[in-house]
């Protein structure tokens, strides 16, 4: 019994660690540095608002480090935004 446990908790942890980067993209291991931007889903306070994606610049020694620099607008309030990612390539950056 006892070896029967510790078989299948072996076993558990090497399935796990085998699938540990199933979702990391090859763009990833190309990176050069730190992100310059951050892409924010935000959703409307005022329900008379807009829900949009806000670009914030993350660049350290950027005059706008930390500010909102780009806002677009995708529609009135209670779209619901919750989802969010890049083609592998990062060309091209979905949401919905």
């Amino acid at each position: 019994m006892k070896r029967t446990m510790l078989l299948t908790l072996a076993l558990s942890l090497l399935a796990g660690s085998a699938l540990a980067e199933v979702c990391l993209s090859p763009y990833v291991k190309r990176l050069q540095g730190p992100e310059k931007v951050l892409y924010v889903w935000s959703v409307a306070a005022d329900p008379a608002g807009q829900d949009g994606l806000a670009v914030v610049d993350v660049a350290l020694p950027s005059a706008t480090y930390g500010q909102v620099v780009n806002f677009v607008p995708v529609g009135p309030a209670g779209n619901e935004p919750h989802h969010m990612g890049f083609t592998d390539d990062r060309a091209k950056l979905w949401a919905g």
